[in-house]
């Protein structure tokens, strides 16, 4: 099981509208290795997916895009 933390700022903080990790409890026994995802690309993905929500709600604006 993976927790995700999601962090907002208010809009005067220079940090980003929004941040986020996953946090993976340690389990004895299971091993990582071979899985098809990195955690890496995996959060890649629902960063693309949350991103794309927050544009869509006019949250968070991405310049660069019409």
């Amino acid at each position: 099981m993976a927790y995700t933390l999601v962090h907002f700022h208010l809009r005067s903080d220079p940090k980003p509208a929004w941040d986020w990790k996953v946090i993976m409890p340690k389990v004895s026994g299971l091993e990582m290795a071979g899985t098809a995802v990195t955690e890496a690309e995996a959060k890649a993905a629902v960063e693309f997916v949350w991103t794309a929500w927050l544009e869509l709600l006019g949250l968070q604006p991405i310049p660069g895009r019409a």
